[in-house]
């Protein structure tokens, strides 16, 4: 919750997930107001580098900032912005920022 209270305080509209599957729900729900999704490596039912194909698949626009604690989170294609933990919020809100600027509408 650290994060979605940094990104609101921010400004940014957030929705939150409790797993992969419920943002992969949740995206298909709201695309078009969805810019900028922010995951993690791990999570549950789904991990984060599968996440972000879901996303990308519907709206390629879509930009995918991702973070992990392990050393396996190496930017693709998919994943635009790579974040290592820990990071601090002053990273998290740029890397955040990057990606909003950097969509094409």
């Amino acid at each position: 919750m650290a994060i979605r209270h940094s990104l609101e305080a921010a400004g940014y509209r957030v929705l939150t997930a409790k797993d992969g599957k419920d943002a992969i729900d949740a995206f298909v729900e709201h695309k078009d107001e969805i810019r900028v999704v922010v995951t993690d490596t791990m999570m549950p039912v789904m991990d984060g580098s599968k996440l972000a194909m879901a996303p990308r698949a519907i709206d390629p626009r879509v930009r995918v900032v991702s973070s992990s604690g392990l050393d396996t989170g190496a930017k693709s294609g998919l994943v635009l912005e790579f974040l290592k933990k820990p990071y601090e919020n002053v990273e998290l809100l740029a890397a955040v920022r990057r990606q909003f600027e950097a969509y094409v509408p």
